[in-house]
C-alpha cells in the first residue's frame, strides 16, 4: 500500500514551484514598478501572470497557422509560445526531469526582469 518516496522527484518538483514562483513574483515586481496605482499594478500582473499559463496552452491548438498562413513563422512562433507555458514547465519538474532549457530560462528571465525594475525605479528617482 504504502511505497517509498523518491526523494529527487520530490526535490525536482520543489525546485520547480520555487523557480516559477520567483518567476511570476518577480513579473508582479515588475508590473508593480511600471505604475503608481496599486490597484493598475495587480490588474496588470495578473493579466500578464495569466497569459504565460494560457497563451502555452494555445499555442497547441495552431491557431497561429490560421492566423498567419504561413507555416514557417506559425511554427516558430508556435513554439516559443509552447516555451513559456509555465504549466508545462511545472509538469517537467513534477516527473523528475530538471531540464537545462528551463533552469536557463527561469534563473535568466528572473535576473532580467529584477534588473529592467531595479533601472525603472533608479529612472523614477531622478525625475
Amino acid at each position: 500500500i504504502s511505497s517509498p518516496l523518491d526523494w529527487g522527484q520530490v526535490a525536482s518538483a520543489q525546485l520547480g514551484l520555487f523557480l516559477i514562483g520567483a518567476f511570476l513574483t518577480a513579473v508582479g515586481l515588475f508590473c508593480s514598478a511600471l505604475t503608481q496605482s496599486q490597484v493598475s499594478s495587480a490588474i496588470l500582473a495578473i493579466v500578464c501572470n495569466l497569459s504565460l499559463f494560457f497563451l502555452g496552452q494555445q499555442s497547441e491548438s495552431d491557431w497561429a497557422a490560421e492566423i498567419y498562413k504561413w507555416k514557417s513563422i506559425s511554427f516558430k512562433f508556435s513554439e516559443v509560445l509552447k516555451f513559456l507555458n509555465m504549466l508545462e514547465i511545472e509538469q517537467d519538474f513534477a516527473k523528475g526531469f530538471v531540464d537545462s532549457r528551463n533552469l536557463v530560462f527561469l534563473i535568466s528571465a528572473v535576473g532580467l526582469i529584477l534588473f529592467s525594475t531595479v533601472k525603472i525605479f533608479e529612472s523614477r528617482r531622478w525625475r
